[in-house]
């Protein structure tokens, strides 16, 4: 069993990082960790305990008739997410506090896009109950094989770390970081997708880890950019896309590395990292709308819901099938109102066709609006929390 903190976490390591510090060339010696992007204020937050009494003290039958109100308009709701006060901890909302206010956002957009992107189906693994997080790696592993958002793992596991090579490390940080970058923040989408299962497995072995690298980079590249319009203070350190893709990959920063009971090297993420994984994903969900926004020549910002409309469905391919048409700002407004509010005199709901692609699951445009009323049905759930702070 993994610990989350990150003093256990470094000495049970310390015997595979003197390894790869005599095995492995230097580009991947294990130099002092980057800083954290954003690092938890140690003094008590008293809006932390304001939240957690919204929530303690929340009424049942506000959440019932939110959930009612989406059947009859929509005439779906997505079954899960009906409870997202499930599994929150203070730690969690002073996470969510504190990114939202690094990053001048509404905590609940915050917290509702965690809770979509990985944190209602891996909240165990962030609060360490269960081992199996990251990237799991065995001696013979096809490293073209799927990782299916639970990382590589092989059956025939050596007994000691001492069989890994440098080749090997290094296509095991590549998918390391694929597999929780796409897996437990949905941030594949952020990286142009380029970073999937699927475009990993297209690439020879070795050519993995430079393509993580300059697609990551590049992401980074555009959060310090959008950092630097919006006075984000979270990235007021210097940095360099490559310095925060060290502090996401080196052992010692956000992820940890150790070797389990049965000998298998175990990627995991560091409990005090999760802070920086949270601005990254809800800086870079800044940078998507603001494309979005630049894409169909809007001016200001766009609800949240409408920037997960084209995060599942794509910038290019929303505004093609759904605003061809639109040519003013006046007009994309008009069907950005029809599309999600049910008094809105055009207002047209999502197809049976959209429906049943969003239930199966389809990696196609036609789910990507259910998905994106289940986000705003998921912000309008978690904004009460906040209130009063």
């Amino acid at each position: 069993m993994i610990k989350r903190d990150e003093t256990t976490i470094r000495a049970a390591a310390e015997p595979l990082i003197r390894l790869l510090r005599a095995a492995t060339p230097d580009d991947l010696r294990l130099a002092a960790a980057e800083p954290p992007l954003l690092a938890l204020p140690a003094a008590p937050d008293p809006a932390v305990a304001t939240v957690m009494a919204n929530i303690a003290g929340r009424d049942p039958s506000v959440q019932a008739g939110l959930r009612r109100s989406y059947e009859s308009a929509f005439s779906f709701i997505w079954p899960g997410y009906n409870t997202p006060w499930a599994g929150i901890t203070e730690d969690d909302i002073r996470t969510v506090l504190a990114v939202a206010a690094a990053l001048h956002a509404s905590p609940a957009s915050v917290l509702a896009l965690w809770i979509h992107e990985g944190k209602w189906v891996w909240n165990d693994q962030f609060h360490g109950v269960s081992s199996d997080f990251g990237a799991r790696f065995g001696a013979s592993v096809d490293m073209a094989a799927g990782h299916n958002c639970g990382g590589l793992s092989n059956a025939n596991r050596q007994p000691a770390p001492t069989w890994i090579s440098s080749s090997d490390f290094r296509r095991l940080r590549a998918w390391a970081l694929a597999a929780v970058l796409d897996c437990f923040f949905g941030l594949d989408y952020f990286t142009r997708r380029d970073l999937s299962e699927a475009a990993l497995a297209a690439v020879p072995v070795d050519a993995q880890p430079e393509m993580v690298r300059r697609h990551f980079t590049a992401a980074a590249g555009e959060l310090m950019a959008l950092a630097a319009v919006e006075g984000w203070t979270v990235l007021a350190r210097p940095a360099t896309p490559e310095g925060v893709l060290r502090y996401f990959v080196d052992v010692g920063g956000a992820l940890a590395v150790t070797v389990n009971s049965a000998g298998a090297v175990v990627y995991a993420i560091c409990k005090a990292s999760i802070p920086s994984w949270l601005v990254l994903q809800a800086g870079l969900f800044e940078q998507y709308g603001v494309n979005f926004a630049s894409r169909l020549g809007v001016a200001g910002p766009l609800d949240p819901w409408v920037t997960y409309w084209a995060f599942n469905g794509g910038v290019e391919r929303i505004a093609t099938q759904y605003f061809g048409t639109a040519t003013t700002e006046a007009a994309v407004r008009e069907r950005i109102a029809a599309t999600f509010d049910p008094a809105s005199p055009g207002f047209r709901g999502p197809t049976a066709d959209e429906i049943a692609a969003f239930a199966q699951g389809d990696p196609d445009y036609r789910m990507a609006k259910p998905g994106a009323i289940v986000h705003k049905f998921l912000i309008e759930s978690v904004a009460p929390f906040f209130a009063g702070i």
